[in-house]
């Protein structure tokens, strides 16, 4: 017989201890054997001896151990009722996975016919249709289809190839604009415009230089003088010059607010905006026919349209010059960044034309290609930072003056870039020019230094080939 010396009504989580004493084969009980186990020192101390009554307590663990007991007999019954009826367990669990996916089609469809039952380049082009319905500013078919297969003889043509595209019209009302912030900009300016020549028949092209020499040295303005630009001295519309030294003097590119001043350019009728770090493809003169309101402006997208809209990219904007507009560009840009600190002028354009009485004509993402290969192909733009690899002098592609082949990858767009600026080196007369020895150095000095720096092995690969 065991005994249980707790005093009933106590608690274990205050007790030390709990003593069984087995009084079996000890013969029958004695108040000696009871004084005998009261004097060990193993029993309950003396403060328990206010409780009259005494009981068994269960383990703590007792009510867990029910608790997994109760799980076990779930799963064992569950377990039995699925061996029982395998065949009506299945049924219904088919029938639960073809109304989920019929569901999901009647919902998805739309994206599915799309994305997945087109190539590759047409399912941006359906999306793109299918959420922003500006479908006159794609081609037919069959001309899309001749645009992925890429034509190199459009590429290459000759400069006089507006003849052939119907005659030179007059188009002294319409200019092409860009900005050159410092020197560094002055090499792939020359690359954009030999692509203008190229592709354009709008010859009138604007540089925007700032005054300091610094800068834009006067060796550069020269450079782009030959390159046929007409060099218009402005002040710098940096972050730090809206309001003197007490702005923030955080810009992430310089000189990114000078194409403000082409609202102010009310001698032209239409000035289509491009980043001197874009490339043309193809003849974008239907630009200039962009249809715009006083109060809006022409953008591509950001990135590649889709369900999501991604807004506009600030590298190729139409304008058309209004002084008011100016004024008032200007105004907003003062207004804003003692509260915000240097915005970029990409978000500071789309908050402006997204004002009450303001918007933005959208372009199609064919004129703002960034990073991967899209079709319809009418211009590439290397934004991004250049410690990233997005510009292409500094990524490791062995340069090259000529190019014959279709694009296909990031390297073939590269390796045209390099063709354009030896085509602008020769078309300019800057072969012999110290200046393009010296640039040419340094140009191969930064892409060995990089292609040694970081590890492309996938370029690395493309190269040899």
């Amino acid at each position: 017989m065991k005994r249980n010396l707790l005093p009933s009504g106590s608690s274990l989580l205050h007790q030390p201890t709990v003593v069984e004493a087995d009084l079996e084969g000890m013969g029958n009980s004695s108040s000696e054997d009871e004084s005998d186990v009261d004097a060990s020192p193993l029993i309950i101390k003396r403060s328990l001896k206010g409780s009259s009554e005494r009981g068994h307590v269960r383990p703590h663990h007792q009510h867990q151990n029910r608790l997994y007991q109760l799980r076990d007999d779930l799963w064992r019954q569950g377990y039995r009722f699925v061996q029982e009826n395998r065949a009506l367990v299945l049924r219904s669990f088919i029938a639960a996975v073809a109304f989920v996916l019929f569901v999901l089609l009647i919902v998805y469809w739309p994206y599915l016919n799309s994305y997945w039952m087109v190539p590759q380049w047409r399912r941006v082009e359906a999306g793109w249709r299918s959420f922003r319905g500006d479908v006159e500013h794609y081609r037919r078919e069959n001309e899309m289809m001749a645009r992925a297969a890429f034509d190199k003889r459009r590429l290459l043509r000759s400069p006089h190839a507006c003849e052939a595209l119907g005659g030179t019209a007059e188009h002294s009302k319409r200019a092409w604009l860009t900005a050159v912030a410092n020197n560094n900009y002055v090499t792939p300016t020359l690359a954009l415009a030999h692509t203008l020549d190229q592709f354009s028949c709008v010859k009138t092209k604007i540089a925007l230089v700032p005054e300091d020499l610094e800068l834009v040295s006067e060796t550069t303005r020269d450079l782009l003088r030959k390159a046929g630009f007409e060099v218009r001295v402005k002040p710098s519309l940096d972050c730090m010059s809206a309001h003197g030294s007490g702005a923030s003097e955080i810009a992430l590119y310089p000189g990114e607010y000078m194409r403000l001043y082409g609202w102010n350019m009310t001698e032209f009728d239409k000035i289509v905006y491009v980043d001197c770090d874009i490339m043309l493809l193809d003849n974008i003169d239907e630009l200039f026919e962009t249809p715009l309101q006083d109060n809006q402006m022409g953008a591509a997208y950001f990135e590649e349209p889709g369900i999501v809209d991604t807004g506009e990219n600030s590298g190729l904007l139409v304008i058309k010059p209004r002084e008011q507009e100016f004024i008032d560009l200007l105004a907003e840009w003062q207004a804003l960044f003692p509260s915000a600190g240097c915005v970029a002028d990409q978000p500071f354009l789309w908050l402006f034309y997204h004002q009450p009485g303001r918007s933005l004509n959208l372009l199609p993402y064919s004129y703002n290609i960034r990073k991967r290969i899209y079709h319809p192909m009418r211009v590439w733009h290397f934004a991004g930072p250049a410690r990233l690899g997005y510009k292409p002098w500094i990524y490791p592609h062995t340069p090259a003056e000529s190019y014959d082949r279709p694009i296909v990858a990031f390297s073939d767009v590269v390796a045209l870039w390099w063709h354009f600026l030896y085509g602008a080196v020769k078309s300019y007369g800057l072969e012999q020019n110290p200046w393009w020895r010296k640039e040419h150095e340094r140009l191969m000095s930064i892409r060995l230094q990089v292609e040694e720096s970081r590890n492309f092995p996938p370029l690395r690969d493309e190269i040899k080939r």
